[in-house]
């Protein structure tokens, strides 16, 4: 059925509405073009609706995101056992014995190219104790990396840990805050651990908790043998046959082609990067953009529903070829971050 609708001038429709977006609670463009065209028409209106909800910085800080922007950059897989290890803590991860709590945290170090894993149990998350563990656990026994991934928590940017590194001229490597892909072999070697823990913890649960505090260990001991010694989906070989050229159980040798492991692990990486790209919109990013960054509550899940689900804005000072931006947090902090925990912010 017709009906007549109040004519706006195009210099006025813009106030209105932003008032209906505002008194409508920062709805979206559909319902406030439906809204606005029940009563009223103005030249170009759909054009100013776009604009208005598109620059809201209501709307772009507090509404969840549905898409990522720029795409990841290609990554390229080598094949060197022995250059690379990446260490990261676990825990804390609890059980209850007794109706006593007992939790406990561990250091985790893996071989990046052969997937060869150590743990050991910490009893702080000092720098010098970690440092002290991963010179006994590692560098005592496996041959000397080049170089170690690690997060940007304080047991490994600490002046002792690092100092460590510096006297066996091991170039440390800090991924980005917040980016649990940056140590991804580490991440997915502790979701490993933590559903065998827990198997092993129900298949013969300790009575007592002095038993619960010894177990941790042997927890520990036989998580890490199960690692090494399983057959890995992606190389079609177990860890320890990888670094040891032998079979864990079997007196058997093992002989593996670098080259050819190289170029399967190759082909999975990049079909991984281009399924993950295909979910994301094309965008570069340019020194000078104003971004938005996940709220850290937010990407742990952590947060109340009411928190917000952006920071920001803030503007982009350097663009690396890695998928990862400098930011300026505030005068004189800069901040690295990977391009999955920002999106654009429009003015």
């Amino acid at each position: 059925m017709y009906k007549d609708r109040i004519f706006v001038p195009k210099q006025y429709s813009v106030r209105i509405l932003r008032w209906y977006h505002n008194a409508l609670n920062h709805c979206g463009e559909e319902k406030l073009k439906k809204t606005f065209n029940e009563n009223f028409f103005s030249p170009r209106a759909a054009e100013t609706i776009k604009e208005i909800c598109f620059k809201c910085k209501i709307c772009q800080v507090n509404k969840t995101a549905s898409v990522q922007y720029g795409h990841l950059p290609p990554r390229t897989v080598t094949m060197n056992p022995w250059h690379t290890v990446a260490v990261d803590l676990i825990g804390p991860w609890k059980f209850k014995v007794q109706g006593v709590t007992l939790e406990f945290h561990a250091l985790t170090m893996v071989d990046q190219d052969t997937n060869l894993v150590e743990a050991v149990r910490i009893q702080n998350k000092h720098a010098s104790h970690i440092a002290t563990l991963f010179e006994n656990n590692w560098l005592s026994r496996y041959p000397r990396p080049v170089k170690c991934i690690h997060d940007q928590g304080g047991e490994f940017t600490g002046s002792e840990f690092q100092e460590m590194l510096n006297r066996f001229n091991i170039r440390p490597a800090q991924i980005t805050t917040r980016n649990p892909q940056g140590n991804s072999i580490c991440e997915r070697m502790h979701q490993t651990m933590l559903n065998q823990i827990r198997s092993l913890l129900r298949q013969n649960p300790p009575q007592t908790v002095a038993q619960a505090t010894q177990a941790i260990d042997t927890l520990l001991a036989n998580t890490v043998y199960a690692l090494r010694t399983a057959v890995h989906s992606t190389m079609n070989a177990s860890p320890g046959a990888l670094a040891f050229q032998r079979n864990m159980i079997l007196n058997l040798p093992f002989v593996v082609d670098l080259n050819n492991l190289r170029a399967r692990r190759q082909e999975i990486v990049d079909r991984s990067n281009q399924r993950e790209n295909d979910s994301r919109i094309d965008y570069n990013y340019q020194v000078g953009n104003w971004v938005l960054i996940i709220a850290d509550s937010y990407s742990y899940r952590t947060t109340s529903k009411l928190d917000v689900r952006f920071e920001g804005p803030f503007q982009i000072t350097q663009v690396h070829v890695n998928g990862t931006v400098t930011i300026r947090r505030r005068p004189g902090i800069l901040e690295r971050v990977n391009i999955r925990r920002i999106r654009p912010y429009r003015r």
